[in-house]
């Protein structure tokens, strides 16, 4: 939006052939429902809503979103394919790779937008705000979050085989970035659920060990007017 490409306030009049495989919830609306470009990247991130991201890989395409990161020294982080239709033939089979990420990378853009040096102050508070409580829980948060003190903004990742997770955790103790990749799990039943449960153990298991001698401090806070 800063640069002029993306007026968060312009509605979408959603096509019916806009709708996309997987997960979300525009699928459960009449056509032509009109929202903002912000709730289409707050559904997006909050519910890994598929017709919305699909929206913003039509607008912008693969070229511009993967020079975008290479200009920001995130070459771990490329966009190679879109969702799949609803209904279509490729919706049925199985779909090939959407994006590819580093787990060091991933954790790199999560920091940037915690210091706010994600582009600029304005573009890292926008993109905690829109990553804020995430509807899915259950891996990096799922032991932390309902802490006194806790918060999370975060973004998971599910294909098959795979589980990813990554994020922000804001705590009486400070402000820690995480991210956890799951590859190559088994399709067997109950394998993905171990990889969540997994991913939420080593999390706290982590963040308490860091937290044992840390004293309280105050998390980050990019709303408040102050040098970071």
């Amino acid at each position: 939006e800063r640069e002029g490409t993306l007026d968060l306030g312009e509605r979408w009049p959603m096509p019916r052939r806009a709708v996309a495989a997987g997960s979300g919830v525009l699928d459960e609306f009449d056509p032509w429902l009109a929202p903002t470009q912000r709730d289409l990247l707050r559904l997006m991130m909050a519910l890994s809503d598929n017709t919305a991201a699909n929206r913003f890989v039509d607008a912008f395409g693969e070229e511009a979103v993967n020079a975008r990161m290479c200009e920001l020294g995130l070459d771990g982080i490329r966009l190679v394919g879109r969702i799949p239709d609803l209904g279509s033939p490729e919706a049925e089979a199985p779909w090939g790779p959407l994006g590819r990420m580093t787990p060091r990378d991933t954790a790199e853009l999560w920091r940037r937008a915690a210091t706010g040096t994600l582009l600029d102050r304005g573009s890292s508070v926008l993109a905690l705000r829109l990553a804020a409580r995430p509807r899915t829980a259950d891996r990096i948060p799922r032991l932390l979050a309902s802490r006194p003190g806790h918060a999370w903004a975060g973004k998971t990742g599910t294909v098959r085989g795979v589980r990813a997770d990554s994020g922000v955790l804001s705590t009486p103790k400070g402000t820690f970035v995480l991210a956890m990749f799951a590859d190559r799990i088994l399709d067997v039943p109950g394998a993905s659920l171990a990889a969540n449960r997994a991913m939420g153990e080593i999390a706290r298991e982590g963040v308490d060990t860091w937290s044992a001698d840390l004293p309280d401090r105050a998390p980050i806070r990019l709303d408040e007017e102050r040098p970071l």
